[in-house]
Formats: structure tokens, sequence, C-alpha cells
């Protein structure tokens, strides 16, 4: 079979050819993860099966984003379809792959399909697997009953009425219009979309933008869709590192991103190439827009999986964009939009500090603060590495040699999504999940440095907003609002919790807000407060600002009163838009709140809104004059982050006002899509930007031998790097007293020895020979005795001080693993 060969070059190039089967790669990758989203959400027949050797079933957030890639693409085709058009329709796929698009159409949309031509357009050795797949699959091939299949050194590898499949390098212009000719005759005489969905960004630029534009001259009426990665807040914010670093070990570097890293630049860029009209959107953005999908169609998806992956799933839809170009201009595809420009009325010099020690073990996120004592906080919950947590990190400003006593204990049982309620001394721990269908309803209550179970909720719920508030007569309450139930729904209600009467439903007085969940839920005083964000049943992010007021009647019944100051704060502050947010933190400073991280309706947040100020005094009094202080209420947080540390990605992170002035941001981080995962590895104090400001917070080990054990602070003191093959790491003598000892172990993932540990007569029947005649000589497992280890208590797996006695593979042991490290 000859091989493509590049423009201008004598040879085929063997470099080109290692790279273009690395960028067919991608394929095997990107086609198995359709596969995953077909089983699960498409209707029979599927088509991609026969591109998969062997299903495997992705994650949750995988499949969904790649259910919004395949959503946009099919939404997109038919829209053009639909569009009525005295002319005959191509629908030319740049870089198909195994992509079964016209297979699906021709079967579930066969009128629409009427002097429709498909054609699909890959490297040639790419189109002849799939070429030779249709030919032997009965289900394609008669579909395309007239197909001829031409020899496979043939450009045209199959050829029929309404499916064309074409083997060419898309740098090969000339071949390829040649190719379209022969089968098309005069392509001006058609109307025709051009779709690439991630496949020109592999392209060097200047072919990439030589194809936009040769594309633009084949009709008056060509419309391109283009679908592949962007930058929405420059290429370091950490989800923008990830992804590109995950290409980049690929050996597949995507290329446009880096000239056209934003929606406007790739607007321009095909006006440029000759197009009349583009107009680009992220992903997100169409995700959250009626007119693309409804409510319907979003709440569908959960039926057929539970997802609760909301904020990684936003950033992936942000950094994907979806756009529309066209050789022609029209009433439905008018002007491109012009940005929305904020006019920042006030900026608030704040520094975010980090502190970041080079060995951080703390990694954790959607976890809830519990305060211990003055300078020192503990993280609760959350999930860590490798699965939730039940164990609590603490923090500390400083050194500390005392006992941690007032840490929720490990029995509560791992969770994650839940909260924490502080009042006075005491602080009341909420619901929260295990898995999405799994919420929790327990409640604890920590008084006088204890930890007892309270009256559970009624229904057990997570992502729910809570919040003190104190109605006099010496009795403390908790108000919660919103959450997620175990069949999915979005809950609606307030209810009021009590240490004498338990949780009861409040009386509303006003209008109701439309159910959520993982809103913003503050107090501005004992009795009144504000709340606004969080996400509809629906899937999208929710804008608007309600203040609230609660009350005890003379004859003791207790309401709620709300009010809603949307229209009237949205008309007046341009960074409005940026304070509805799902998944963010709000916390008090001075006369500030302080509302970090998140995702809003626009997706990711910019840096330079990442962190905004509601200026308490100023919302009072636009509440009394509705025409002055407006423009003084929010602000966006003149962020100046150290040089030397990194920056966090504020989502699944947690925030506490450790001082008047001061709020402390620890966890977070994100599974990046199929890119990896991103933790936050430290801690960030946001302060005033003062010459002297620092960050002292380190994560705090308490020792595992007993829960009254003096604490020690893990310091940041820079570890020398050892490359040596025979590096030596310190592990631990420990004993154990009781099965929280050991859970903290686990939650922990770090080695240690066991000592004084009753494990039975194994110590002495466990021989060679013993071992071979019970479980067989064929199974391997390495046993490690103390004489292994040195005086030094020191492990090295590169010299004979780590020798293998025998190998025997224990299948329940790795089983229980197994089941273990599941999320």
């Amino acid at each position: 079979m000859p091989r493509l060969r590049c423009p201008g070059s004598g040879q085929p190039d063997a470099k080109t050819d290692l790279e273009k089967g690395l960028v067919m790669g991608t394929n095997g990758s990107s086609i198995i993860s359709k596969r995953s989203v077909e089983q699960l959400y498409y209707p029979e027949p599927h088509f991609i099966r026969y591109f998969v050797k062997k299903r495997q079933r992705r994650s949750p957030l995988i499949n969904r984003g790649y259910w919004l890639r395949m959503y946009a693409i099919e939404h997109t085709v038919k829209v053009f379809l639909e569009r009525p058009s005295d002319r005959p329709k191509v629908i030319i796929n740049f870089g198909c792959g195994f992509d079964p698009l016209p297979f699906q159409f021709l079967t579930h949309d066969p009128a629409l399909c009427q002097n429709v031509r498909f054609i699909d357009v890959d490297y040639h050795k790419l189109m002849v697997e799939k070429r030779n797949t249709i030919h032997k699959t009965a289900a394609l091939s008669s579909l395309i009953p007239d197909a001829e299949y031409p020899a496979e050194d043939d450009v045209v590898l199959l050829r029929s009425r309404q499916y064309i499949g074409i083997g060419c390098d898309l740098v090969e212009l000339s071949e390829l219009e040649k190719s379209l000719r022969s089968e098309l005759g005069s392509p001006s005489d058609f109307s025709i979309l051009c779709t690439a969905e991630v496949s020109l960004t592999y392209m060097d630029v200047k072919s990439a933008d030589a194809l936009l534009q040769w594309a633009s001259t084949l009709s008056d009426d060509t419309n391109f869709c283009l679908l592949e990665q962007y930058f929405p807040d420059g290429p370091g914010h950490p989800f923008s590192q990830t992804m590109m670093n995950h290409f980049q070990k690929l050996r597949t570097p995507l290329y446009s991103i880096h000239e056209y890293p934003s929606l406007r630049k790739q607007e321009q860029r095909f006006v440029d190439a000759g197009w009349k009209y583009a107009n680009a959107k992220s992903l997100w953005e169409l995700w959250s827009d009626s007119q693309f999908l409804n409510d319907l169609q979003r709440e569908s998806l959960d039926k057929y999986e539970a997802f609760d992956e909301w904020e990684e799933f936003a950033l992936f839809a942000s950094h994907y964009f979806l756009l529309l170009a066209s050789t022609k201009r029209s009433k439905t595809n008018g002007d491109s939009e012009e940005p929305t420009r904020e006019t920042d009325t006030h900026v608030e010099q704040l520094r975010l500090v980090p502190q970041c020690p080079p060995r951080f073990n703390g990694q954790r996120r959607f976890g809830s603060i519990v305060p211990i004592k003055k300078h020192m906080v503990g993280l609760h919950g959350g999930l860590g590495l490798q699965t939730r947590l039940s164990s609590a990190q603490a923090y500390s400003e400083s050194e500390v040699n005392h006992s941690i006593h007032d840490m929720p204990p490990t029995s509560i049982g791992a969770r994650m999504c839940h909260s924490t309620t502080v009042f006075g001394e005491q602080c009341l721990l909420t619901g929260g999940r295990a898995s999405p269908t799994m919420p929790l309803g327990d409640c604890w209550l920590k008084s006088n440095g204890k930890w007892n179970q309270v009256d559970s909720l009624p229904i057990p719920c997570f992502r729910h907003s809570t919040v003190a508030v104190d109605l006099g007569q010496g009795s403390k309450h908790v108000l919660l609002y919103g959450g997620k139930s175990a069949t999915g729904d979005t809950l609606g209600q307030f209810l009021l919790w009590s240490e004498q009467s338990g949780w009861n439903e409040i009386n509303i007085i006003g209008r109701t807000p439309r159910a959520r969940f993982g809103a913003s839920l503050i107090s501005i005083d004992n009795q009144t407060g504000i709340m606004f964000g969080g996400m509809s049943q629906g899937g999208v992010v929710l804008n608007d600002f309600w203040t609230w007021q609660i009350s005890r009647s003379d004859e003791g019944d207790i309401s709620l009163t709300l009010e809603e100051l949307t229209e009237k704060l949205s008309t007046r502050m341009p960074l409005f838009r940026w304070l509805g947010r799902f998944g963010s933190t709000a916390n008090l400073m001075g006369n500030k709140i302080i509302v970090s991280g998140g995702i809003t309706v626009d997706g990711s947040v910019p840096q330079k809104y990442e962190i905004i100020l509601l200026d308490i005094s100023s919302l009072r009094s636009f509440m009394q004059d509705p025409l002055s202080h407006s423009d003084s209420i929010l602000a966006a947080a003149g962020i100046a982050i150290d040089s030397d540390g990194p920056r966090p990605l504020l989502v699944g992170h947690s925030s506490f006002p450790v001082a008047e002035r001061k709020v402390l941001i620890v966890g977070g981080g994100a599974v990046c899509f199929s890119f990896g995962t991103y933790w936050n590895g430290g801690t960030w104090l946001l302060q005033d930007a003062t010459p002297n400001a620092v960050n002292e917070w380190l994560p705090v080990e308490p020792s595992i031998d007993s829960e009254q054990s003096p604490a020690r602070t893990i310091t940041a003191t820079p570890q020398p790097v050892v490359t040596s093959a025979d590096s030596l790491v310190t592990v631990s003598r420990v004993k154990i007293a009781s099965p929280r000892d050991f859970r903290t172990i686990v939650d922990k993932s770090r080695p240690v020895i066991l000592e004084g540990l009753d494990i039975g007569p194994c110590v002495e029947s466990w021989t060679k020979e013993y071992l071979r005649n019970a479980v067989g000589h064929d199974r391997k497992v390495c046993l490690l005795s103390k004489a292994h280890l040195g005086e030094n208590q020191k492990l090295n797996q590169n010299t004979n001080s780590f020798r293998s006695l025998f190998m025997i593979r224990v299948r329940s042991i790795w089983t229980f693993r197994r089941k273990t490290s599941r999320m």
C-alpha cells in the first residue's frame, strides 16, 4: 500500500509516519469511550460496537463528557438536515475515525437523509480498516446495499449513493479535492456541512488553516462545525495544564490551541479564512442553553447512570468549544455576540499566600471543616487518593506538641459532600453521601469535646447548605436548605434543627426559591442572611439572589421570610454574573463575604473573578435604597498569588475564617476528565496584601498509637532530591489498640509496621513446605520477615535487604484490596 506523502516531500518521512500512527491511536481511546456512552445512553441498534473489540465501561464523568461531545455534533448535523434547501446535501467529516454517524442517521432519521451524501475522510490506513469493518458487518453494509469496495491502494475506498469513504491525509488538499470532484462533480451544486471533532488540532496550524480556507470555497452554501479544545482562562489554569501534559505524554500535542487560545480568536480565524459568519460557544454554555438542551433532556440522563461529578464535568465542558461557521449570513446565524465586558467598580487588594510542603500527604476534596481549637482546624471526610475517608486531617498555624481531642471519630463513617455548622463551642455534622445513590442522614453534635449522634435528617441528603441561627431563649438552631436525595431528586425544603426538637420543616413567608443543591447559605447576623447559587435538577447553575430572615412569633411559631433581589442586583452590578456559583465556599471576613471558587453558569471561573467579595454594609443600604450603593456591593479580589506557589484549583476545596481578616483554604482538586487528577498540594491563606503577609498553616499528623497521643506538624523544610536507586524510606513501627487506629492507618495510605499483634499460629506454621501443600506451588506472594529489616528499620527493594523468601499470589487478599480501593 503506497504511503501518502506530505506536500513538497520526495519520500515519506519516518517521523511523520510515526506521528500519524500516534494521532490514529487517539481514535482507539475515543471510540472505546463512545462505545461506553452508546451502550448506556443510546437506543438500539448500536453501531460503534462493531469498531470496538472489547467493551470497557468508562467512569460517569467520561461517559457524560463524551455524551455531550457526541450530542453536540449530532445536534448540529440534524439541524443542518432539517434546514430547507433546494440543493442536495453533503456532510463531510474531516478526521472521522471510526465514528459511525452516517449509519446512525440512515437508521434513525431516514426521511432526513433523502438526497444526502455522507463522506468520511481520514488517514488512509485507518479508513482501510473502517472500510473492511463495514464490508464484513451486515448491520452496516445493509444500509448501503449499492456499495462498491475499490482496491485498498485507491484514495476512494468505499463508494455508494449515500456514503463515501476517502483515505487521505488532510494536508493533501489537491488529492482531497480531486476525490471529492470525482464523486460529487461540482461541490458548488451542493449545500455542504463540514464537521471536525478534535481532529484539526493535531495538524500543524498552517495546514489546518489552509484546510479551513479551502473548505470555504467549496460552495456558496458551506457550513463548518468545529469541536476542539481551548483555554477559557489561559494555559496556566490547573485543568489546562493537566490536559496539555496529557497530550504531550501521548506525543500527540495540540497545535491550534496555542495560536487560537480563546473563542474570539477562533471566530476570527474563520473570518480570516473566508467565512462570512462564525460563532463559538463552550460546551458548558451549550449544556446550559435551553435551545440546545432542555431540562427534560438533561434530567433524563440521570436515569441511565447516577452522576455527581458536576464541577469536573463543567471544567471539561468549559475547555471544549463548538464553532459554527457559514459562507452566508441568515437570520438564524446572525453576527457573533460580543463578549460581555465587566466594569470593575472596586477591587479589594488581597493576597493568596501558599504553603506547599515538598511532601504533602493531605490530599482530599469535598470534605468539611471542623474547628478544633485556636490556630487549629480539621478537614473531615471527603474523597482521598483512593476512596472516601472517615478520618480528619488537622491543620495548624504553628508547631504543636499537644493532643488533638476534638476530631470527629472515625466511627462516624466515611462520607463526602456533608456539612459542619459551628455555633459557639458546638458543631453539628450533617448528612453527606457514600455514593451518589447512597446519601447519609445521620447527624452528629460535638459538645464539650465529645461527638454524639443526634436526630437524623428526615430525608438523607448531600450537597445541602446549612447555617447557624439564634432565636434567643438560649437555644441554638441550624437552618438547612436544599440538597440531593437517594432518588436523585433535588430538594427545596427548609429545615430547622435544635437539640431539643430535632429536625422540623419551617414555615415559609413569600416566594419559595427553586429547588437546588450546592448553594451558598450565609448568615449576616443571628437571624438574617443571604442565599445564592446552587444547581437545579436539570444540572444548570442558578444565578439568583435571595435574602432571608428567620423569626419567632409571640406564640412561639418559627417562620422564614424570603425576598428575591435578582432583578434589582443583576441590572446594576456587572459582576453579578460571577456571583451565582455551584460548589463555591463563602466565609465572613470582617464586613465582607468572601466567595471563592466553584463553577458558574459560564463554567470555569476566570482567575480575575475566582474570589469575589460582597460588602454587607452596601447590601443593607441597597436593600433600603436600591438607587444607591449598588456599585460597591460586589468587588473582584485583586489577588496577587506568590510566584513560588502553584495556582490552586478551587473546586472540592474547603475554607474557614481563622482570624478577623484571614481565610484559610485547604483541600480541593479534581479529576480532569481522562487527562489525570489534579490535587491541591498545600494550604492557601487569603489575607490583606501587606508586605509581611505570610502563611504558616501546615497539615498536622497525629500519632496513631492512641487517640490522646501528641500530634506533630509536618514541616515544609525542603527535602533533598534523591535520585539513587538505593534510596531508603523510613517505615514507622506502631501498635494499634482499636479498630479506629487501624482505620486511621488505612485512610493515610502510608506503610507502617504493626507490632504486638496476635495473628495466630501462622507465625510458626506457615513454612515454605506448609504453604506449598496448602495453596499450591504456582501461586506467588512475597513474605518478609523481621530479619529483612536492618537495625535502621529501613526497606530497600533494590538490594538484598529486601529479599523474597518465596512468592504466592493470594486471590482473596487481592479481591479485598480491589474492593476497598473503589470510590
